[in-house]
């Protein structure tokens, strides 16, 4: 993707969530990148 190359390197996780996407995925992705981030 046109993204990929600018997520290498970051310190933190990063999620991508596509436009279409349903609240509940939403939180369901910061859920996940929260728990990563801290471990």
């Amino acid at each position: 993707t046109v993204i990929g190359p600018l997520l290498v390197g970051l310190n933190k996780p990063v999620q991508i969530v596509s436009l279409n996407a349903k609240d509940s995925d939403i939180v369901n992705m910061a859920a996940i990148a929260a728990y990563t981030a801290s471990n």
